[in-house]
C-alpha cells in the first residue's frame, strides 16, 4: 500500500485496521514496493530466506566476532612481548647477581 493510500486509510478506518497496518509494516514476510520486508525481519531475519543469514543481527554478530578476534590477537602479541621482556629482565638480573658476587668475592679477598 502506498504512503498516500495509507494516510487516507489511517484517517478513515478503525483501530484494528491501523494495528493491522503496523503489524504488516513490522513483520510482513513479503517485499513492499521498495523491496523491503517487515522491519523485524530485516533486523532478525526469517528461516528459509536469505535474511536468515544476512540481516542486521547477524551482521552485528559477525562484526563483534571480528573485533573479538582482533582483540585476542593484540592480547596474544602483548603477552608474548611481556614474556620476552621478563626473560630479558631475568637475564639482566642474573648477570647483575653474578657481577655482585664476583665483586663481593674480590673485595672480600683483598681485605683478608
Amino acid at each position: 500500500m502506498k504512503t498516500d493510500d495509507r494516510k487516507v486509510r489511517y484517517n478513515e478506518e478503525g483501530i484494528f485496521n491501523r494495528l493491522s497496518d503496523i503489524l504488516e509494516d513490522n513483520i510482513s514476510t513479503y517485499r513492499d514496493s521498495n523491496g523491503k520486508k517487515g522491519t523485524l525481519l530485516e533486523i532478525a531475519g526469517i528461516k528459509g530466506d536469505f535474511t536468515e543469514f544476512k540481516n542486521t543481527l547477524t551482521d552485528q554478530i559477525e562484526d563483534k566476532k571480528t573485533r573479538i578476534n582482533e582483540m585476542l590477537e593484540r592480547i596474544t602479541d602483548k603477552e608474548e612481548r611481556y614474556y620476552k621482556q621478563f626473560a630479558q629482565l631475568e637475564t639482566a638480573m642474573n648477570n647483575m647477581n653474578s657481577q655482585s658476587s664476583w665483586l663481593a668475592s674480590q673485595l672480600g679477598m683483598s681485605q683478608g
